[in-house]
Order: structure tokens, then C-alpha cells, then sequence
């Protein structure tokens, strides 16, 4: 009990320590001394207070700063937030290929490159935690989907990495496979190729990082890849490879 008396004394020599609260208190003083002389002089009761309250708060405010300065590795300034630049290269956004990475010959998933560039764009470093893509939209049937992010020398980058305020920007090639869906078979594939529209690809580049005092916090670019050269990329694989069958149906004959 007496340690908590001698807390509460504390606290109140605090308090009186503001110079703040001794002016709301002598404004208030001042006002009721002046009613009592002039009757016709009327300061509502709620106004003072309310100006006594405005006082003890602030007061209590500047005591909490006073205690938290001496708190080691408080927070007193909100951490800087990470900024990160994403963006695909101007003039070479994409490539697209066939890849056969897969049994099927005849149906090989196609590949679409991104070519990105990522710059810190802040005061703080930066933990890069992931880069990858996602896909959505189009009329083009496919199935399973992957991305990994390579360096321009095609070497697959290690994660996570710090990226440095200052540093040049960090250029990869981020891969994505889509492979045809597992229930098509070549003929079925073939056949809905013949009648794709002209809905684009939709690829979102995402960079999940984390601040050095910050929560995980993701960066996005977005792109829209048109279909018509993935179809044109096929076609030219089947009649390289001389798969007539497949050739006619994708063309509509």
C-alpha cells in the first residue's frame, strides 16, 4: 500500500511539474473569482470543466512522454515503410515459348518470361521474401500453373535477399509454366484452341518483403499478355513436328 502512495505521489508531482496545468487551473480560478465580484459575469460550469479536464490530460500526456523516453528501444517514431519499385521492362515485357518439360510431345506447356526490374525506392533495407506471378483470365484452356524467378543469366535466384537503399535494381526473368489441363486430350486441346477469343492473359508480379521493423507487405505490377501468339506458338510447334491432326483441328478444318 504504501509503495502504490508513493506511485500516486509521484504521479502528482509530475503533473504539477507542467507548467499547462497550472494556467487551465489559475483560468479557472480566475473566472470564478470574477463571477463572484461581477454576478452578472457567468462562465457555464461545464465550460470550466472541461478546460480543467483539457489541463489534466495534457499534463498526462506530457508525464507519459517524460516515462516512455526513458523506456529502452521504445518505438518513439513509427518504423519507415518499405517502398519497392515493380515494373516490367519497357520494350521487353514478355517472351512466350513452348517448353517440354513434360511427357506429353505433343501437348508441351507453354512458358511465359517476364522480365522484371525491382528497385528500392527508400530510406531502409528491404527483405525480399518471394517474387512470383499469377495468372488469370483469357479463353486459352490450361491447367497447373508455376512461377520461379531467375536471374539474366538464367540461374535460379536464392530467397530471401536484402535489397539496400542505393543499390542498382535487381532485373530477373520470372518464369511461369502452364501446363494444358490434365482432362484434355491433344485432339480436345486442339480443338478449343480453334475457338479462343481474344481475352488476354492477366499476370500479376508479386514481391512479398518485410522492413526491418515492419510487417510482410507485397508489391505488385500487373500485365496483360495477348493469347493469339501462344495459339501461333503452337501451331508452328505442330507443323514443325509434322502433327497434322492436331494442325487441322486447332485451325478449324
Amino acid at each position: 500500500m504504501k509503495y502504490i502512495l508513493r506511485q500516486l505521489l509521484d504521479y502528482s508531482f509530475l503533473l504539477l511539474k507542467h507548467w499547462f496545468l497550472w494556467v487551465v487551473l489559475a483560468m479557472d480560478v480566475l473566472a470564478i473569482i470574477i463571477a463572484l465580484i461581477v454576478p452578472s459575469f457567468v462562465v457555464p460550469r461545464q465550460a470550466l470543466v472541461g478546460l480543467s479536464l483539457l489541463g489534466l490530460f495534457w499534463a498526462s500526456f506530457q508525464v507519459f512522454q517524460h516515462v516512455v523516453a526513458q523506456i529502452p528501444n521504445y518505438p518513439h517514431q513509427p518504423p519507415p515503410r518499405p517502398s519497392l519499385s515493380v515494373e516490367l521492362i519497357e520494350g521487353s515485357e514478355y517472351s512466350i515459348s513452348l517448353s517440354r518439360d513434360g511427357a506429353r510431345q505433343r501437348l508441351p506447356n507453354f512458358r511465359i518470361t517476364l522480365h522484371c526490374r525491382i528497385a528500392n525506392m527508400g530510406s531502409v533495407r528491404v527483405h525480399t521474401l518471394s517474387i512470383y506471378a499469377s495468372t488469370v483470365g483469357s479463353d486459352l484452356p490450361w491447367g497447373d500453373q508455376s512461377s520461379r524467378p531467375l536471374d539474366t543469366e538464367g540461374r535460379l535466384l536464392t530467397m530471401p535477399r536484402w535489397l539496400s537503399p542505393g543499390e542498382p535494381p535487381l532485373c530477373c526473368d520470372l518464369v511461369v509454366d502452364v501446363s494444358p489441363p490434365t482432362a484434355h486430350n491433344d485432339a480436345q486441346f486442339a480443338n478449343e484452341l480453334a475457338w479462343i477469343g481474344d481475352s488476354p492473359i492477366k499476370v500479376t508480379v508479386q514481391v512479398e518483403t518485410q522492413g526491418q521493423a515492419t510487417p510482410t507487405i507485397t508489391f505488385r505490377a500487373k500485365a496483360e499478355i495477348p493469347v493469339r501468339p501462344i495459339k501461333g506458338a503452337y501451331l508452328e510447334y505442330w507443323k514443325n513436328h509434322n502433327y497434322v491432326d492436331l494442325l487441322n483441328l486447332a485451325e478449324g478444318h
